[in-house]
């Protein structure tokens, strides 16, 4: 789930994830204190020729707007897949407030993190093109997709909560850093839920 907290400038992080029909890799490199780069390659399905698998790239980025104070959350803006086909195309504003040991975020997303479509794009109320459809260039990737950026006629709110649990004392001695997290995603899955 997305919020808007960074890792350290200069952070390299690499992982993987297997679902259903889609295995994802990916490394995020925190390129500056306020600007977090992910690159993701996934494995799935090729529904476009009904058989076999296809590879699909992504590049996201998040960009801090604000940092957190006594009074005011930490707030960050991010897109995802932004130059790739637009499967996982996606926008997303969020806001993360620490209180003691929890950390709350809640934002809001489009596009593949708005499937969920709990509301009308807010931003269909400044200018109507907000409300526009979102084009998915399906073998299309690597170009800029501007066009869709924050479109759609719906948006969906995701949020979660972590709590750092105190220091665990084990047979096998102390257990540190760890968290339970509790998550609403605005992402339905759609896409992971059939095969061809």
């Amino acid at each position: 789930m997305r919020n808007a907290r960074f890792r350290p400038d200069g952070t390299i992080e690499a992982g993987t994830a297997w679902r259903r029909q889609r295995h994802s890799w990916f490394l995020s490199f925190q390129a500056l204190p306020f600007l977090e780069t992910t690159f993701r390659l996934t494995d799935r399905l090729d529904a476009t020729r009904g058989r076999g698998i296809a590879n699909d790239r992504a590049f996201d980025l998040k960009l801090r707007l604000w940092q957190e104070n006594a009074w005011r959350p930490a707030l960050a803006a991010g897109v995802q897949d932004v130059i790739g086909t637009g499967l996982y195309g996606g926008e997303y504003i969020v806001a993360s407030k620490r209180f003691w040991d929890v950390d709350v975020s809640l934002g809001l997303g489009w596009g593949r993190l708005g499937t969920g479509g709990d509301i009308d794009n807010p931003l269909g109320e400044t200018w109507t093109g907000f409300r526009g459809d979102r084009p998915r260039r399906v073998g299309a990737g690597g170009t800029p997709n501007f066009g869709s950026l924050f479109r759609g006629e719906r948006a969906a709110v995701f949020g979660g909560i972590e709590w750092s649990l105190p220091a665990l004392p084990s047979p096998l001695g102390t257990i540190e850093d760890v968290r339970a997290k509790l998550e609403w995603s605005g992402d339905a899955l759609r896409d992971e839920r059939g095969g061809y």
